[in-house]
């Protein structure tokens, strides 16, 4: 997934994950609505999925090129 302009920041996604799921539970999403509700939920969660990765590869990154350092 690439990064664009308007993809927003890990917290902000959460954010609005937590607030559609809220308004699902609560009955408050109009069926009408409910499968782009679920739709943006989906890729949000695709969006947080690729966040982490990154973050985790990045972290591994860190960690390998300090054990490199030490050796």
């Amino acid at each position: 997934m690439s990064k664009t302009t308007d993809e927003p920041k890990f917290g902000e996604a959460m954010q609005e994950i937590e607030t559609i799921l809220g308004e699902i539970d609560a009955d408050d999403v109009d069926l009408d609505d409910l499968a782009a509700a679920v739709s943006r939920a989906a890729d949000l969660i695709a969006v947080c999925k690729a966040k982490i990765s990154h973050a985790e590869t990045e972290v591994q990154r860190v960690f390998d090129a300090m054990n490199t350092e030490e050796s």
